[in-house]
């Protein structure tokens, strides 16, 4: 995340936020928001009240992906086209499309930053 902000320094300190839906029925438990700045992206995207959908007695700080079902977040117009690489877990596949699914964005951490680019 530091070297994100280190490389694009004007899209941390100028760039506009911008909520983004979450749609599905685990929405309540998840917030999002992107920041842009003239092409460049970053989403970041967190768990909250999400500790009923743990499963028994499980030491996980995430749902497991089953859990989420439809629940995804709804990329606006032009954003919907970019792909999305990961930035704190490498092991994560680009994502692209006009929606992301919570259980891909969450398998292994309970929050999550993308940076967005063509």
């Amino acid at each position: 995340m530091l070297e994100l902000r280190r490389a694009d320094p004007a899209l941390f300190a100028r760039g506009d936020w911008r909520e983004l839906a979450v749609l599905g029925r685990w929405s309540a438990q998840v917030f999002a928001a992107v920041r842009v700045r003239e092409g460049r992206c970053v989403l970041l995207a967190g768990l909250r009240l999400a500790t009923g959908l743990l499963i028994g007695g499980e030491q996980s700080l995430v749902p497991p992906t089953a859990v989420w079902g439809d629940t995804r977040l709804k990329l606006p117009g032009r954003l919907a086209g970019l792909r999305w690489r990961s930035v704190l877990d490498a092991g994560l596949p680009p994502l692209t499309g006009a929606t992301i699914p919570a259980g891909a964005l969450f398998a292994r951490w309970p929050v999550a930053v993308l940076a967005g680019g063509g």
